[in-house]
């Protein structure tokens, strides 16, 4: 692949034209990956700096975000590159967003695609090629956002991804069971248990799958294994949904099709960072005085 190609699920990775590179440092690595995590968004070069070096003054911080800046293109996009465009889009004064045109590949952008495009159907409404195109997305998913980096912006968005990824699951288990492809269907199922063993809806489905198959006894043992991890977790009961499908499964009755919900993940989890409440606030002031006093934003800075 020509350009840039990064990974963030799992340990993260850059590759520049198929060769890896490691040379990042850490501090602009950090940078370059919040940015990719929230390509959609821009962010002040003030908020930023605070930000990523909290303990510093506000000069010491800004000069450390130049300097990060400055070694991000040196390693990864320096002055011989044909490409020819910054990794980091600050064409808006004091303001930076990462530059979607620098980098040709991101699997979080994928995965953010594919999800969205999936916001306004459910699986059993899945065309054949939407399914593939889901298929693919959840083989992005390696593992956990940013691995074992500790830092704390990291743990709401590493929740968002992994909410995002067992709902694709689920839909997943949804479209292979109109196809009748059971046996995949269960896979995606017992891949989204593996990841959050509580996850009721899932049990659901797999009680349904192997009802519909004709193993009752692997229906009723998942139920079992859903009563049990509830309890050990919760110390709840299954819900009544589910009991009546277990109820429904003993009498040997077919039970009514149901459309799977996609409840939506919210874009910002709860835990949002200081950082985006702050710049929230900034945008809504700015943008009320713009409007106050006819300004271009393009002045404003």
């Amino acid at each position: 692949m020509n350009g840039l190609s990064v990974r963030l699920f799992g340990i993260p990775s850059v590759h520049r034209s198929g060769r890896e590179t490691k040379r990042i440092p850490a501090k602009s690595l950090e940078l370059f990956c919040f940015l990719l995590v929230h390509h959609r968004r821009r962010y002040s070069r003030e908020l930023l700096s605070d930000f990523l070096w909290p303990d510093e003054t506000g000069t010491l911080s800004k000069r450390y975000l130049r300097q990060a800046l400055w070694k991000l293109n040196a390693v990864l996009n320096p002055a011989s590159d044909s490409m020819g465009k910054e990794l980091v889009d600050n064409s808006s004064p004091g303001w930076l967003q990462i530059n979607s045109h620098a980098v040709a590949w991101t699997d979080v952008r994928e995965f953010d695609q594919a999800y969205s495009g999936l916001l306004t159907n459910v699986g059993e409404r899945l065309s054949d090629s939407d399914g593939r195109a889901l298929e693919n997305a959840v083989g992005l998913y390696r593992g956990d956002l940013l691995a074992g980096w500790p830092q704390e912006w990291c743990l709401p968005e590493r929740t968002r991804f992994e909410q995002a990824y067992l709902m694709m699951l689920e839909q997943l288990v949804a479209w292979c069971r109109v196809r009748q492809l059971y046996l995949k269907g269960v896979g995606y199922g017992e891949t989204a248990l593996r990841y959050d063993p509580a996850r009721e809806s899932t049990h659901r489905q797999l009680m349904g799958l192997h009802h519909e198959v004709g193993n009752r006894g692997e229906a009723v043992r998942q139920f079992h294994l859903c009563a049990d991890v509830l309890s050990r977790e919760f110390g709840v009961r299954p819900s009544a949904q589910t009991r009546e499908l277990y109820e429904q499964i003993l009498r040997d009755e077919a039970p009514p099709t149901r459309t799977v919900a996609m409840p939506l993940v919210r874009r910002e989890p709860e835990a949002v960072p200081a950082l985006h409440a702050r710049l929230d606030e900034i945008q809504a002031s700015l943008q009320r005085l713009m409007a106050l006093f006819d300004l271009d934003p393009r002045n404003v800075g």
